[in-house]
């Protein structure tokens, strides 16, 4: 077993383990930083341009920000971490069509279940910022096409759709109906699922959520 030592909140030291420590090298090389925080930091700050992600995409990045999300998912001492880590993605897949691509390729999708069901998505108490995030991750993914469109749609219909929607936060409630709308949008099939027995239920909800605001 490797550790990776961390500084938390620049004071103190945490360890987070993962069975291979050397595949955070690619992060630390592009930020040329060797701490984790500082790295996802900077890393964030590049993916905010075309150019940054463009040049992330071709370092390979976004695989690596996978594999760290499914680690951190079962680390204690997850969620400052976790949260850069979506910050990070989410700027990753914002336009840039080669993590887009990446994202669906390496069951992307997927992934970000685990991690809107482990914020304890159908819990009295979720945790509305993860959940966000996760979600403006889907969401950006969404604007990439039909085939983007189709593997998320069918990841989240009808259950997972259902248990968001019931996420009475704002927050969530934009990027959840962005997602919608996205794959809905010059779908006729997927139209009527969204008006049919299991859909309708998902649309109340989402209704709910919105008149809170």
């Amino acid at each position: 077993m490797h550790f990776a030592k961390l500084i938390m909140g620049g004071a103190s030291l945490t360890e987070l383990s993962f069975p291979q420590n050397d595949f955070l090298e690619p992060l630390f090389t592009a930020s040329k930083s060797s701490d984790l925080k500082e790295t996802l930091e900077i890393l964030i700050a590049i993916a905010k341009t075309d150019d940054g992600r463009a040049d992330l995409a071709s370092k390979n990045i976004l695989p690596v920000v996978l594999q760290l999300i499914t680690h951190l998912l079962n680390d204690p001492f997850d969620h400052e971490y976790l949260s850069l880590s979506l910050r990070l993605m989410r700027n990753l897949c914002a336009g840039e069509v080669a993590n887009q691509k990446s994202f669906i390729q390496l069951n992307g999708v997927g992934i970000f279940l685990t991690v809107l069901r482990s914020k304890k998505v159908a819990s009295s108490e979720p945790d509305h910022g993860i959940i966000r995030m996760g979600l403006q991750v889907l969401a950006n993914v969404s604007l990439a096409g039909k085939e983007h469109q189709q593997a998320i749609w069918g990841g989240l219909f009808h259950d997972e759709l259902y248990m968001l929607a019931k996420v009475r936060s704002q927050g969530t409630c934009d990027p959840l109906c962005m997602i919608i709308y996205a794959c809905c949008d010059g779908s006729p099939e997927l139209v009527l699922q969204l008006c049919g027995n299991q859909g309708l239920p998902i649309v109340v909800e989402i209704i709910r959520t919105a008149s809170l605001g």
